[in-house]
C-alpha cells in the first residue's frame, strides 16, 4: 500500500494546480491598448499627472503624437479630481476606521473634422483604506500609492475606450477625419 501523504492540504493544492494547468486555464493578465492608433493629438491641461501617463502609454504603442492640425484623432483631458469620504467609523461614532479614496478623470475625443467620437466622459476609480491614527505617515504614503494606481487604471480605461471608438469608426467604413461612407481618394 501507498503511505498517506504527510501534508494532505499541500497535495490537494498541487493536484488542483496540475488540473487547472492541464485544462489550459491561465490568468487574464493585463488588458491594455496594444495596437497603435492613428496619428493623435493629446490636448488638455499638461500639468495633470494623467497627461504624462497617457503620453507615455501612447508612445509605447507606437501611436504618433502630432500637432492638432495633422491629427486624425484628438483626445482632450478635461480634468482630474481626487477625493475621499468616510467609509466607516468606530462604534463610538467619533473615530474614523476606513476611508474611500476616489479618483476621477474627465476626457473627450473627436476626429479630425471635429465630430465627437467620445462625448465628455468620466472614468472613476475607488479604493478603500483603513485608518490608523498611530500611523498617519503610513496612511499618507499608502493613499498616494493608491491614487497613483487608480490614475494608471483610469489611463488604461481611457485608451481602451479611445481604441474602441476608433475601431468602431473604421468598421463603419470610415477613418478618423473622413465622413462615414467617404473613401480616401474618392472624388
Amino acid at each position: 500500500m501507498f503511505p498517506l501523504p504527510r501534508y494532505p492540504v499541500l497535495v490537494a493544492w498541487m493536484g488542483l494546480a496540475l488540473l487547472l494547468a492541464g485544462c489550459g486555464y491561465h490568468l487574464r493578465g493585463t488588458q491594455g491598448v496594444t495596437a497603435a492608433l492613428p496619428p493623435l493629438h493629446l490636448g488638455g491641461d499638461r500639468s495633470i499627472p494623467l497627461y504624462e501617463i497617457l503620453r507615455r502609454a501612447l508612445e509605447e504603442t507606437g501611436t504618433p503624437l502630432v500637432a492638432r492640425e495633422s491629427a486624425q484623432l484628438v483626445l482632450v483631458l478635461l480634468g482630474e479630481q481626487r477625493d475621499r469620504r468616510v467609509l466607516s467609523v468606530a462604534a463610538t461614532g467619533t473615530e474614523v476606521q476606513e476611508y474611500e479614496l476616489i479618483y476621477s478623470a474627465t476626457f473627450e475625443a473627436y476626429d479630425a473634422a471635429g465630430r465627437p467620437l467620445l462625448t465628455p466622459q468620466t472614468v472613476r476609480r475607488t479604493r478603500d483604506i483603513r485608518f490608523d491614527k498611530t500611523a498617519v505617515n503610513t496612511l499618507v504614503s499608502e493613499s498616494e500609492q493608491l491614487y497613483r494606481d487608480m490614475r494608471l487604471a483610469a489611463g488604461r480605461e481611457i485608451l481602451r475606450r479611445l481604441q474602441a471608438a476608433a475601431q468602431g469608426l473604421e468598421a463603419a467604413g470610415g477613418t478618423p477625419g473622413e465622413k462615414v461612407g467617404e473613401k480616401a481618394g474618392a472624388p
